[in-house]
């Protein structure tokens, strides 16, 4: 839990500490600091100068490691911050972009991600790998033994079903006294750890991410809310036991999309029924994705859908509550009932009337919403 809230708004970054010297930080977790405490929790104030003689540096300036651009090991091991002797070498002899690190020390309470450094100096809140502050290798027990560890990793999310995420692969080294000792596994060879039903396709490098893991419903098929996809995606559902997997549909081809069965990207709602008996609008009978309507946007008091409240909606509104005959639909309804009664009526008509003439009203006339 970060203080000030997030990775930003750090106390010095905007010159707040004007000199170098000895300080004394006070800490309020509660935030009822005054003005004078950086984001109301935190206050630094400089220490008296000490009479004592100067203390020379226990190393001579210029000899510590000098830390530089590119890609590190940031975690537990190295307090979360770029450090050069955790700074990955790209690996040449990969087919693809490729990062290694070897000889990584690791306990089995160690946490960390692959984050990038510009200067060496700090990471940005965008250059984490994992995406974010959370999902941390190490955090579920991904480390199983205290020892010496080879990391891969690949910042274009290309890897294998057992990469963490799709871009981090640890392998733990052999005991040896011989330089240029091989990792004992390498990526790709483990068994995934959870067994059960997942969607793995070009959405998630077809890995096998325990985000796209599908759960039991109440009618026994199985789902996954919130897919994210795009008109070019392709995707299958494969069962994962131990090393074994088993595809639906059956084999590599026949994925999902590759004949344009995904129309718009969107937000879809995956149903799977590993028996098969779907109707013909299932795919090869054991898929089905439903798209939720798009989002709708209107203007609150906009009955005649010109994109603005104006007297001419309110004079629609005043007919309809007045019952003269003017037919509405449920949109109508929605977009003009501006006092949320549930009802068309005079009073609607009256502050769409108010608003368009510049008046103030109580209510959100003219706001911009979606539904």
């Amino acid at each position: 839990t970060w203080y000030p809230d997030g990775m930003g708004n750090n106390y010095g970054e905007n010159g707040e500490i004007t000199a170098d010297g000895t300080y004394n930080v006070y800490f309020r977790p509660n935030v009822d600091g005054g003005d004078d405490w950086f984001y109301g929790c935190i206050y630094v104030a400089a220490n008296e100068p000490s009479t004592e003689p100067e203390t020379e540096p226990a190393t001579e300036p210029g000899t510590e490691p000098v830390a530089e651009g590119g890609f590190y090991i940031a975690g537990t091991v190295s307090g979360w911050a770029p450090k050069a002797e955790f700074k990955l070498t790209k690996n040449d002899a990969a087919d693809t972009e490729e990062y290694v690190f070897e000889g990584l020390e690791l306990t089995t309470t160690d946490q960390f991600k692959i984050a990038y450094s510009a200067d060496g100096t700090k990471f940005e809140d965008t250059d984490w790998y994992p995406d974010g502050m959370g999902n941390n290798y190490g955090e579920n027990g991904e480390i199983t033994a205290d020892g010496t560890y080879t990391v891969y990793f690949r910042p274009n999310v290309d890897g294998g079903d057992d990469w963490f995420y799709g871009c981090i692969y640890v392998a733990a080294n052999e005991p040896s006294t011989e330089p240029g000792t091989e990792p004992a596994t390498e990526p790709g060879t483990e068994p995934v750890a959870e067994g059960g039903y997942y969607v793995t396709g070009t959405m998630n490098n077809w890995s096998v991410d325990p985000a796209y893991k599908l759960s039991q419903n109440v009618i026994g098929w199985y789902q996954l809310n919130g897919l994210e996809l795009k008109t070019d995606d392709q995707f299958k559902v494969v069962y994962v036991e131990g090393e074994t997997k088993t595809w639906y549909p059956d084999g590599m081809g026949n994925n999902y999309g590759e004949n344009g069965e995904i129309t718009a990207d969107g937000t879809y709602t995956l149903y799977f029924d590993p028996a098969g008996e779907g109707n013909e609008e299932w795919f090869y009978g054991c898929i089905f994705i439903n798209m939720p309507e798009p989002a709708i946007e209107y203007t609150v008091g906009d009955v005649d859908g010109d994109g603005e409240a104006t007297a001419l909606d309110a004079t629609i509104v005043q007919r309809v509550a007045t019952k003269i005959g003017v037919p509405y639909s449920e949109d109508m309804l929605m977009q003009g009932d501006v006092d949320g009664d549930g009802e068309l009526t005079v009073v609607d008509a009256t502050y769409i009337q108010r608003f368009a003439t510049q008046s103030a009203v109580p209510y959100p006339v003219g706001e911009k919403r979606t539904r």
